[in-house]
């Protein structure tokens, strides 16, 4: 019964993962509109953030590419979405660990 459990929380991780980075990989196309910062200072908050957010991938693709002002939009959405894949992995199973031993 507990291999079971396992699989199943590791099921869950993969997918927070997926979700996390397809995501901010698919926000990284929306980039152009994301950059314009809104006059709105809530909204203009949450663009900065998220901008910020898709930065590794926009840093990776210009390293890649060798022109930090012509890169592929393609590659920084796919280093995004590695990256946040990654990272929303590791959150989601570790936070799943937690709660499991709380209980």
């Amino acid at each position: 019964m507990p291999v079971r459990e396992e699989s199943g929380s590791a099921g869950r991780a993969m997918l927070g993962g997926a979700v996390v980075g397809c995501l901010l990989g698919g926000l990284t196309f929306a980039l152009p509109s994301l950059s314009s910062i809104s006059d709105n200072p809530l909204l203009g908050a949450v663009q900065r953030c998220v901008v910020a957010l898709l930065l590794p991938g926009i840093i990776g693709a210009g390293t890649t590419s060798g022109n930090a002002h012509a890169w592929p939009m393609w590659l920084a959405a796919g280093l995004n979405t590695v990256l946040y894949f990654v990272v929303g992995w590791l959150v989601c199973k570790l936070a799943m660990r937690t709660l499991s031993r709380r209980s």
